[in-house]
């Protein structure tokens, strides 16, 4: 957390699987074209996921669906991706580097310490507890 202390944001325009999932989830906010397909696909080959997938996917969809995801190494589709969590937007796929741009830049233009701490703030809670997270 504190080695990326601004926005981590990824477009994704194409499909994520395997490795190209896990490092779109290692980003704080990811937009989807609506092209995108997003697949844990490990399991396809007979392994297991080495670049965070298995820590990253359950924070966001949950461990039913993280497993299931996970086992299945089945295809999500972008608009699937957003109702789960996976992606926080889906653009027509002409608009998506517009789409981020401008939150990437809304973000830079933005209280620049604020942002930090909050990044700082949410990413620590999520190891501690209440009482900890309002010190």
């Amino acid at each position: 957390v504190d080695a990326l202390q601004k926005p981590y944001l990824a477009a994704v325009n194409g499909p994520a699987t395997g490795a190209g999932m896990d490092m779109a989830l290692m980003t704080d906010i990811r937009y989807a074209a609506r092209s995108a397909r997003f697949a844990e696909s490990y399991v396809k080959v007979g392994l297991i996921p080495g670049d965070g997938g298995a820590f990253l996917l359950p924070r966001l969809v949950g461990l039913s669906k993280a497993l299931e995801l996970l086992w299945t190494g089945e295809f999500v589709e972008a608009e699937e991706a957003q109702r789960l969590g996976i992606v926080s937007k889906v653009c027509d796929d002409d608009q998506l580097m517009d789409e981020i741009m401008a939150l990437a830049q809304r973000l830079a233009d933005g209280p620049r310490l604020a942002i930090r701490l909050m990044k700082q703030a949410v990413y620590r809670s999520l190891q501690g507890d209440f009482l900890a997270a309002l010190d």
